[in-house]
C-alpha cells in the first residue's frame, strides 16, 4: 500500500480454509518471480472486484467493484463500509496512514472522473479531460502513501485497445478511437479534508508489448519510489482473452524498470481465465493482493510475497 509505512511490523493471517498449495517454478530467463504460497481469501461480493486496498492491521482488504457506489466490502468478513454522498463506478480504493496514526481513504470513481474521500463531500476533485473514459477505456488505478509529510496519490487511466461495442457518439467522432490507447498516469498531492493541492499532466507509461496483443493497465500500486503496474493482454477491438498478466515496475516519469513478472508462467491454471483488476501492496510492503472479476460468490482475494523485494 504505501512505502511511507515501512518499518511496520506485520504478520500475514493465513485463512486455513482457502490456503493453497505451493505454485512452483523454474527461474525464468528476463523476469522476476511470483512463486511461493498464495493465500487464498474467498471475497464475496461486490460482484466484480475492481479495486483492493490492504488495510493498516495487515489482516483484512477493503474492496470496490461495478455494483457498489455507495459502499465497498472488508474481506475477511464482508463488512460493508460507507461512501457518501455516492460515487458511480468506483474502480478502485486505497488506504494509507501517516507516522501520527492519521488514515486516509481514497476512492476512484470512473464515471465522472472523480477522486475522493468517501465520507467527505468537500474533499471530490473531478479530475480532467485526459482521463475520461473514452470507447470502454478509463480510470482503473489508484494508490497511496504519506511520504515526505505529503499524501501522495497516482492515479492510472487504463489504456489498451479501445471497444468499438462501447462507444457514445461523442467517442466515435474522435480520432484514433479504432487503435490502442497508451497507458497514463497523474502524481496527486492531496489535503486531508480539502482535495488535491498539486496534479501533474498526464504521463504516458511505456507499457512492454503483449504476446499477440497489448497491454491495458488495469490497477497500480507504490512500491519505494517507483510504481508496481498490473497489466493484463487485450486483442483488437478491446477483447480481453486474458491469455497475459504481467506485473511491471515504472519510474515516475513512466519508464519501465527491471524485468517483468509474469503471472502465466507462475501461477499456471489458477491465473488462466480471469480479468484481474485490483493491486496493492501491504502495509509493510512484503506481500502484494490481487482480486479478479467473478461471479458473485465467486471472487477470490491472492496474496503473495511481493516478487519485487
Amino acid at each position: 500500500m504505501t512505502s511511507g509505512a515501512r518499518g511496520w511490523s506485520m504478520r500475514m493471517v493465513l485463512i486455513s480454509a482457502a490456503l493453497a498449495g505451493y505454485f512452483t517454478c523454474s527461474p525464468l530467463t528476463g523476469s522476476a518471480q511470483a512463486g511461493g504460497p498464495l493465500t487464498l481469501i474467498p471475497a464475496h461480493g461486490p460482484l466484480e472486484i475492481s479495486g483492493v486496498a490492504a488495510l493498516p492491521d495487515g489482516k483484512r482488504y477493503a474492496v470496490v467493484g461495478d455494483d457498489t457506489d455507495r459502499h465497498g466490502r472488508i474481506w475477511p468478513g464482508g463488512a460493508a463500509w460507507k461512501v457518501k454522498p455516492k460515487i458511480g463506478d468506483m474502480e478502485s480504493v486505497d488506504v494509507a496512514v501517516a507516522p501520527d496514526g492519521e488514515v486516509l481513504w481514497l476512492v476512484l470513481g470512473e464515471d465522472d472522473r472523480l477522486l475522493a474521500e468517501p465520507r467527505d463531500k468537500h474533499a471530490r476533485h473531478q479530475l480532467g479531460e485526459a482521463f475520461r473514459e473514452v470507447c470502454g477505456r478509463g480510470l482503473e488505478g489508484l494508490t497511496l502513501r504519506h511520504h515526505d509529510d505529503k499524501w501522495q496519490a497516482v492515479v492510472l487511466w487504463e489504456g489498451g485497445f479501445y471497444d468499438p461495442d462501447d462507444c457514445d457518439d461523442n467517442d466515435k467522432d474522435l480520432p484514433g478511437t479504432t487503435g490502442f490507447a497508451i497507458p497514463k498516469i497523474a502524481l496527486v498531492a492531496w489535503q486531508k479534508g480539502k482535495g488535491p493541492s498539486d496534479i501533474s499532466p498526464p504521463i504516458e507509461l511505456d507499457v512492454p508489448a503483449a504476446p499477440n496483443g497489448r497491454f491495458r493497465a488495469t490497477d497500480v500500486a507504490w512500491h519505494g519510489d517507483e510504481i508496481i503496474v498490473l497489466l493484463g493482454a487485450t486483442g483488437a477491438g478491446g477483447r480481453p482473452p486474458y491469455a497475459h498478466t504481467w506485473l511491471q515496475r515504472f519510474d515516475l516519469t513512466g519508464n519501465i524498470v527491471g524485468a517483468p513478472v509474469k503471472l502465466e508462467d507462475d501461477w499456471g491454471d489458477f491465473r488462466k481465465h480471469k480479468n484481474w483488476e485490483a493491486l496493492d501492496t501491504t502495509p509493510d510492503g512484503q506481500h502484494l493482493v490481487m482480486g479478479y472479476d467473478g461471479k458473485r460468490g465467486s471472487s477470490t482475494l491472492v496474496v503473495f510475497e511481493n516478487p519485487f523485494n
